[in-house]
């Protein structure tokens, strides 16, 4: 269903800062090749901030759900439900 209202550019912009930590966060690190490098070990800090921050209801993370016009507490629980199984996997894998 399409909607003729447009969203505004400040929106999308937040929409997009939102989208950026949803995929760093869910980044696999299971799929890095060993020996990890310099660039991964950087990677893996990025993906672990980003994982705090869906982790941890601050007011920065409500705020960024609020002006993208997402539910705070409904992208933390989905988040935390995809983390867990993704760290589950590489703490079983060492990683």
């Amino acid at each position: 269903m399409e909607s003729n209202k447009k969203i505004s550019p400040e929106k999308k912009l937040w929409q997009s800062v939102l989208n950026v930590a949803v995929e760093d966060a869910l980044m696999d690190k299971t799929k890095f090749k060993l020996p990890i490098s310099t660039f991964n070990k950087r990677l893996c800090v990025e993906i672990n901030h980003a994982r705090r921050w869906f982790k941890n209801l601050t007011p920065h993370f409500s705020f960024v759900c609020s002006v993208s016009d997402c539910n705070p507490q409904s992208i933390h629980e989905k988040m935390i439900k995809k983390i867990k199984i993704l760290e589950e996997k590489e703490k079983y894998l060492n990683v």
